[in-house]
């Protein structure tokens, strides 16, 4: 998915769930952990961002939980079938599909390391993550 797409999704994800629970900017912010800073450009329309937004996984853990919604449906286009909200953080969800990918395709950390321009260290500790 494009970067653009993402914030397209984002934006539109954010506003409509923030309307959809009733409630406002302030106490959104609060719940999800962020700024009401970050959540007025989360809301604002990406043709309106001067830079494009990229937030952290843990920022999209947060929105996520406010939302009362799985972090998929805020990242990719609505599924036919609707996502369980899982409370697992993502950081974990990603760490254990990166390790079973990678053991399912033989690769090591060095292999892996080298196709895919990260650092050996960052591949372990993701791996560490997965314990």
């Amino acid at each position: 998915m494009a970067k653009n797409s993402l914030s397209v999704r984002l934006h539109e994800a954010v506003r409509a769930g923030r309307a959809r629970l009733k409630k406002s900017q302030d106490v959104f912010a609060r719940e999800a952990g962020i700024s009401r800073a970050v959540l007025v450009r989360l809301e604002r329309a990406p043709s309106d961002q001067v830079k494009p937004l990229d937030p952290r996984l843990t920022t999209l853990d947060g929105l996520a939980k406010a939302l009362q919604v799985d972090v998929c449906l805020l990242l990719g286009d609505s599924p036919a079938e609707p996502y369980l909200y899982c409370d697992q953080e993502s950081i974990v969800r990603v760490a254990s599909n990166v390790f079973r990918l990678r053991k399912l395709s033989g690769l090591s950390q060095d292999d892996l390391s080298e196709q895919s321009g990260h650092f050996r260290t960052y591949i372990n500790r993701l791996d560490c993550e997965n314990r």
